[in-house]
């Protein structure tokens, strides 16, 4: 799946790349020196091409500028996509816990791994602006689904930093919170359950 994607990602920019990473960058460059911390943290916090809080995507974007000095459209690519390695490791354990499978349970799991690094995202999976936001929302929401079944109130704040970040990622992320509150009611949890859906509400 890598070496497809790094075969046919393009080292240039595509629709929205030129609005929510080259665009802002400019931004970012042209901050006055003298803003305080709020100010500065409002640029990642902010709306961008019209997009609700695409938080995740410009700290990759400016931290990569940072780090590299330019835009290297091949690394965001393959940083978007490293969330399916995220996404299939914590199906693995997740499933390896609540599933008694012990012997051949690498065959059981492999249609999985095929459905998960599939060359069938095709643009999304090639496409910067589109990977780091269509691909580490679902690691996101994954991992807050399954830290909110843990009967933990530890592993329900992990949860909530979990949907948190999934809605940093994109505005569609917002509906983990749903899921959250629907295995929690499930699980007859129902003040958390309650926490969950306000979230949904004031976000």
């Amino acid at each position: 799946h890598f070496l497809w994607v790094w075969h046919y990602a393009l080292q240039v920019p595509s629709g929205d790349d030129y609005v929510q990473i080259l665009n802002r960058l400019i931004i970012f460059h042209d901050l006055p020196p003298d803003l305080s911390l709020s100010q500065k943290l409002g640029f990642f916090t902010g709306f961008s091409g019209g997009q609700h809080r695409l938080v995740f995507s410009s700290s990759v974007i400016v931290a990569l500028y940072k780090i590299v000095g330019n835009i290297d459209f091949h690394t965001l690519v393959l940083i978007g996509n490293s969330s399916l390695i995220a996404l299939l490791w914590g199906l693995w354990k997740y499933v390896g816990s609540v599933l008694p499978i012990s012997r051949n349970r690498i065959a059981y799991f492999l249609p999985v791994a095929l459905l998960v690094l599939s060359p069938a995202y095709f643009e999304a999976s090639l496409w910067a602006t589109g990977v780091l936001q269509n691909l580490p929302v679902l690691a996101f929401a994954f991992f807050a689904i399954v830290y909110t079944s843990q009967r933990s109130g530890f592993f329900f704040l992990v949860a909530l930093f979990a949907a948190l970040l999934a809605i940093c990622t994109t505005a569609s992320g917002m509906a983990v919170f749903l899921a959250c509150a629907a295995v929690l009611v499930s699980q007859r949890r129902f003040a958390h359950a309650s926490i969950m859906a306000l979230l949904f509400i004031a976000v």
